[in-house]
């Protein structure tokens, strides 16, 4: 491996931002999930050590401790969602820096597994509908991936929707997104309330 900045191997809070932005130069990692892993850990860094936190030596911290002291200090400033994303994403670019020192020139990213998930049960198997003989398949509920998290919106008066999303959501992704959702769009004349055609319908009736 090249030599890289100083501060790079010492397993520091400026350690692990500086290893973040090697890995996006390098074209070893996603510029989009560095920035989204660099972002959180300067968030809980900052909040629980507010001052010289790039000088904290992450390999003696507690992460969980850490963790839930990052939710106190910023609870009521953040919503429990974004202190869930914060945390697990502080997590993962930990998990990759420490890997990273302990085999700098051999280390490749591996995209974790969310937590929910990691640890992948044995199959269950589950009668098939409809299957000779009670033949069994295997349930499909252990590929649900559980890196989404739900956003509400009030889209109108009176009615509030669930967007359920990723939490590494791209820029791309939901530029897709958005524009499928404007294909499902009705106009406003197709859109009338069921009550009013239904009216429209009964005037038209009596007129004859």
């Amino acid at each position: 491996m090249e030599e890289t900045g100083k501060g790079l191997m010492e397993g520091t809070g400026g350690g692990l931002v500086e290893f973040l932005n090697y890995t996006s130069e390098k074209g070893m990692v996603n510029s989009n999930t560095v920035g989204a892993l660099r972002a959180a850990s300067r968030e809980v860094l900052s909040a629980v050590e507010p001052e010289g936190w790039e000088a904290v030596d992450l390999r003696t911290i507690d992460i969980e401790d850490f963790g839930t002291r990052f939710e106190r200090l910023r609870a009521g400033k953040l919503k429990p969602e974004s202190l869930g994303v914060y945390k697990s994403r502080f997590r993962s670019a930990l998990h990759m820096y420490f890997k990273f020192l302990e085999n700098p020139s051999g280390w490749r990213y591996k995209p974790e597994r969310p937590a929910g998930v990691r640890k992948k049960p044995a199959a269950i198997l589950v009668p098939a509908e409809g299957a000779p003989g009670g033949e069994v398949q295997p349930s499909d509920a252990r590929g649900r991936r559980a890196s989404t998290i739900d956003y509400p919106f009030p889209l109108r008066p009176g009615m509030v929707v669930t967007l359920k999303l990723p939490v590494d959501l791209t820029r791309p992704e939901a530029k897709r997104l958005a524009g499928f959702i404007d294909s499902l769009a009705l106009d406003a004349t197709m859109a009338l309330p069921a009550h009013v055609t239904s009216t429209t319908t009964t005037e038209t009736n009596g007129s004859h």
